[in-house]
């Protein structure tokens, strides 16, 4: 059977909040896509609550794709979807196109102008309605901004690959 790919990190090298480009995909037609990795939290040591999760999964892609997709520079990359990940410690974005270093540290610049933009939001959530979201009631506001708040407080860093891969004699 095949390994994930971020069974092959060592979740215990991943800083927190950090930026990492997980890997880039190219499709049959080779089209790149690229995925993601936004770390809000540090694996095994701190998750981010269900409902300001929930919260940030509807604002957080919203404010990040009208970010991304209204840059020029970016004018051929879309994001296609953006999403938290089962662990509570962060999200992924998949966007299509490749990215360079300079990219990842514009796609920094957006995450914290996202969750400024959360920090200051003081509307109903987007789509958090019971025909636009399947569970419309688990929202919290208050979360979504602790959270933005704390990813505010910290510098985000940048993370490479290379430097977390997992030694797999470790896990055998």
């Amino acid at each position: 059977m095949p390994v994930l790919d971020s069974f092959l990190i060592d979740h215990t090298k991943i800083k927190s909040p950090s930026l990492r480009k997980s890997k880039v995909i190219v499709t049959p037609k080779k089209d790149k896509i690229t995925i993601f990795d936004f770390r809000f939290c540090l694996p095994n040591v701190e998750i981010m609550p269900s409902k300001g999760i929930h919260t940030l999964e509807h604002l957080f892609s919203e404010f990040m794709r009208s970010y991304i997709d209204l840059d020029d520079s970016f004018s051929m990359r879309k994001v296609v979807d953006i999403s938290p990940m089962g662990c509570k410690t962060g999200f992924y974005m998949i966007i299509i196109g490749d990215f360079i270093y300079k990219d990842c540290k514009i796609i920094v610049d957006y995450w914290r102008k996202s969750m400024l933009d959360i920090l200051n939001f003081n509307k109903d959530v987007f789509g958090a309605n019971i025909y636009q979201c399947g569970s419309y009631k688990f929202h919290s506001l208050s979360e979504a901004k602790k959270i933005a708040s704390n990813i505010l407080s910290k510098k985000i860093i940048i993370l490479n690959n290379n430097d977390l891969y997992l030694n797999l004699s470790l896990i055998s």
